[in-house]
């Protein structure tokens, strides 16, 4: 059992340890050894200092390379999560359940299948001779848009990459589907009765809702970005001339093909170190869990300094929420629909439908209800204080924030 001892707990993950050690700290100590000599493979390396990292920064393949891997990451990264963003939004409105199984299913298909067959069935679809789309171009009296798509300097990199946009959408689709299952359906409820639009609503919650969710995407798809090379070999092996050669492709030629295995271990520890630094560079606009959970929420600041505008501790109102000032310090919450609906304990049905609308329409004929409204970077804030006390519990307030 764990937490006997130190001795027991590292006995038990030594095996990981082990095999961690053995196929991934071991071959990146070595290649970094490696990119300090000059070594065929065969004989014995000759130590020539930093002589490798100063030949690669002066080598214009290599800036190409790296380059095309920048472009790359349209294709990897911001096209796959901007064409997920929008059908996630769409499944989400999808009220048959059925139907957004099946499209879920059918867009995720393409993610399951190694990049290397994918590479190869386009390939065929891509061939200038007998390949579906040129033959349909022709069919539909558009010859002139019937190109040799991978063996043309300037459309071979986007005829790479719309594969791989294809390939990545719909793990982003799936990403983003999973984030909105467990976000709390209350807060659209709360956008609706405030007249939100459906932008409104994507932008202002459903967007920021997803940030833990779009940081894996980023992550993982600018790293598949910068690691390009089974779908680009299979396609193109980084062709016509240097248009499709990515940084993968060009340490593997210098490597397996020139035996410059010293250069191309430098190659890939630079590479190594770029994937870090966006690693860190990505993280840093989104901050840690804490900040994602609290991103729908307001500083006192946010408040105009009018800190005595909203209850500290909701009036004794134990069952609605938790102290702004304890968890979160100075931090009020901009969605408290949630709270709304804990107010069907103390309230009566009528007391809260009308409670309700006045959140939504504002003002109230029958003057049972007080509430002050505030407008704030965006933000609307109602105080609502509903004087009638039928549970006998004290005077009830509480927060409700949309966005415009």
């Amino acid at each position: 059992m764990l937490n006997k001892s130190a001795w027991r707990n590292a006995l038990y993950l030594l095996p990981a340890v082990l095999v961690y050690a053995v196929f991934l700290l071991l071959p990146l100590l070595a290649s970094l050894g490696i990119s300090f000599t000059e070594w065929d493979g065969t004989s014995l390396p000759i130590f020539t200092g930093l002589s490798n990292y100063l030949r690669m920064f002066q080598d214009p393949v290599f800036w190409v390379a790296l380059g095309n891997n920048a472009l790359l990451m349209l294709f990897y990264t911001l096209l796959p999560i901007g064409v997920g963003l929008l059908l996630c939004s769409f499944l989400y409105d999808t009220r048959n359940g059925r139907e957004r199984s099946v499209l879920r299913i059918l867009f995720f298909l393409p993610y399951i299948m190694p990049m290397a067959v994918l590479g190869v069935v386009w390939r065929w679809l891509y061939n200038p001779a007998f390949g579906p789309i040129d033959q349909f171009l022709r069919a539909i009296g558009l010859p002139q848009l019937a190109l040799s798509w991978l063996g043309d300097f300037t459309w071979a990199l986007p005829a790479v990459g719309f594969v791989a946009t294809w390939y990545f959408f719909g793990f982003c689709l799936v990403l983003f589907m999973a984030g909105l299952q467990r976000m709390d359906p209350s807060l659209l409820e709360a956008a609706d009765l405030d007249g939100s639009s459906r932008r409104q609503k994507f932008m202002r919650i459903t967007l920021p809702s997803l940030r833990p969710e779009l940081r894996i995407a980023l992550l993982l798809t600018v790293i598949a970005s910068l690691k390009a090379f089974d779908l680009v070999y299979v396609m193109t092996q980084g062709g016509p001339g240097t248009s499709t050669m990515v940084t993968n492709i060009f340490m593997y030629k210098q490597g397996f093909d020139l035996h410059y295995f010293g250069y191309a271990s430098a190659v890939a520890v630079f590479s190594m170190l770029i994937v870090l630094m966006i690693n860190a560079i990505i993280h840093l606009p989104f901050g840690s869990d804490t900040d994602a959970r609290n991103a729908h929420c307001l500083t006192r600041a946010d408040l105009d300094g009018r800190a005595d505008d909203y209850p500290a501790v909701f009036n004794g109102a134990d069952d609605l929420v938790q102290n702004p000032d304890g968890a979160v310090p100075g931090r009020i919450h901009a969605a408290f629909v949630t709270e709304l609906q804990k107010l069907r304990h103390r309230l009566a049905a009528g007391t809260f439908q009308r409670l309700l609308y006045e959140l939504g329409a504002g003002g109230d004929p029958s003057g049972d209800q007080q509430h002050s409204v505030r407008h704030f970077g965006g933000i609307w804030l109602c105080l609502v204080e509903d004087s009638r006390q039928e549970s006998g519990g004290g005077n009830v307030r509480a927060w409700h924030g949309a966005a415009d």
